[in-house]
């Protein structure tokens, strides 16, 4: 009986420990607008090192170290596809997210564009500027008098 004891005693030891000491990755997984998302994770209140790189075996990976269980980066991140994990006590899973563009144009009140997505706009103004134009992020431009109709597109 006693033998019985110590052995589930210990499986619950070792279980415990597997539990408290795994680290899971939660968001972002799937796809976000979002180039500067913020990582989350579960795992022991412990020091990480997180990973994010554009390539599934982590051969150019940029790594940042975490006190704390989340990390929103100080840059924005491409559009396209990305893997992150992080390493604690143990390593975790692996997640794959991939940014999406948004293309949006907001009309602000004095008579300028914005670009409202995460992506950089070609505008092509008619009448008016002979040529596109190129809208960074958050970037406005005024618009002419004579503009009466706008065309937007991502721009590569």
């Amino acid at each position: 009986m006693k033998t019985k004891t110590i052995i589930i005693s210990n499986i619950i030891i070792i279980l415990a420990f597997f539990i408290l000491t795994t680290t899971i990755t939660l968001s972002p997984g799937g796809e976000t607008f979002e180039r500067r998302p913020t990582f989350e994770w579960l795992g022991m209140p412990t020091g990480y090192t997180i990973m994010i790189d554009d390539n599934p075996d982590f051969s150019t990976p940029w790594t940042e170290k975490v006190e704390g269980k989340t990390y929103t980066p100080d840059k924005d991140l491409e559009l396209g596809d990305y893997y992150w994990k992080v390493k604690g006590f143990r390593e975790s899973n692996v997640q794959k997210f991939t940014i999406i563009s948004k293309v949006s144009i907001k009309r602000e009140e004095d008579e300028k564009l914005r670009n409202d997505g995460n992506a950089r706009l070609k505008l092509d103004m008619q009448p008016g500027i002979t040529g596109a134009v190129t809208l960074g992020i958050n970037q406005t431009i005024k618009l002419e008098e004579n503009v009466e109709e706008v065309i937007a597109e991502q721009d590569e």
